[in-house]
Order: structure tokens, then C-alpha cells, then sequence
């Protein structure tokens, strides 16, 4: 039996964090952060792509939402701000997407 899978995904969140961390107004520690949040999503999509077509429907999406809430948690609770006030470019592509 042929695998099939999934046709691939548009990126708009992983475009804003890039575009965040390429701002001028983007300080060190801004470009810190994104880093390490670009990291953490990459992780997530290398994650994704190994959830299976082929599985059970529930169990893929389950599967799927988990992924999802673990790298939402992320971004919402684990990602430390910065010691000063992160530019409004940085904080509008962590928290948009």
C-alpha cells in the first residue's frame, strides 16, 4: 500500500517570526527569543509531518491537537519575555498567526 500524505502547509506564522527577527527595531535579546521559538516550531512541523496518514482518523488528530497545544504552551507560558518591553513587531508575530 502507497503512504499517502499530507500536501504541505503554508507557514504564516514561521514567515511573521522570521520577518520579526529581520525588524531593525528587533533588539538582541528580541532576536533571542525568536530564535528559540523559530526552534521550538520547526520541532513542531518535523512532528507534524511524522503524524501518518494511513492512521486511525481519531488517532491522527488527536495526535495532531497535542502537537498543537504542546507548542502553543510554548509560545504562551514557557517563552520567558525579555527584560525590557519586546518591540510591538516581536510581540505581534509571536501572538498572531
Amino acid at each position: 500500500m502507497t503512504e499517502l500524505r499530507l500536501p504541505a502547509r503554508s507557514t504564516p506564522h514561521l514567515n511573521k517570526l522570521k520577518a520579526a527577527a529581520g525588524n531593525p527595531k528587533a533588539s538582541d535579546e528580541d532576536r533571542s527569543l525568536l530564535a528559540e521559538v523559530v526552534e521550538r516550531y520547526q520541532q513542531w512541523a518535523r512532528a507534524l509531518d511524522a503524524v501518518i496518514e494511513g492512521e486511525d482518523p481519531q488517532a491522527r488528530v488527536h495526535r495532531q491537537a497535542s502537537l498543537f497545544n504542546e507548542y502553543k504552551f510554548f509560545v504562551e507560558v514557557e517563552t520567558p519575555p525579555t527584560p525590557r518591553a519586546m518591540t510591538s513587531a516581536v510581540v505581534y508575530a509571536i501572538w498572531t498567526a
